[in-house]
């Protein structure tokens, strides 16, 4: 079966948006998609602002255990900063995109600037979840 991912974007106040993804991974257990590819002018929003929060929600048919995440940028880089790797297969968890996965670091994290990748590895065969990100526009 083919990957799928579906995004809502929701504005939570003036300094706040929260983009929810809903995937379903292929048969090799990978899902691939760039957000600028969805249904919303994610870029216009989303520019300048910084990623401060990812929540991980596993589905129903819920991906294997310690599934990878990354948030690519233009450059290549994850924006999540390694936060999003082995995620666990029965619990919702939290991640900040900090290269230890603990404080937000802006100074790593950096606006956004252009599309971002939803990139998830080594979930299992047609598994699905939820991704929520959390952006928040600086003063």
């Amino acid at each position: 079966m083919a990957q799928s991912v579906t995004g809502v974007l929701e504005q939570m106040d003036e300094k706040h948006v929260k983009v929810t993804l809903t995937w379903q991974s292929a048969s090799d257990g990978s899902v691939s998609q760039a957000l600028g590819g969805l249904d919303y002018d994610w870029l216009n929003v989303l520019r300048g602002m910084y990623l401060v929060k990812m929540v991980t929600d596993p589905g129903s048919a819920a991906p294997t255990d310690d599934y990878d995440i990354t948030l690519l940028d233009d450059d290549g880089l994850d924006v999540l900063g390694g936060a999003g790797g082995n995620r666990d297969t029965a619990n919702n968890e939290v991640a900040h995109p900090t290269p230890d996965g603990s404080n937000i670091n802006l100074d790593i994290a950096g606006p956004i600037d252009g599309d971002l990748d939803l990139t998830i590895a080594n979930a299992g065969d047609t598994k699905t979840g939820v991704v929520k990100l959390i952006f928040r526009r600086m003063p």
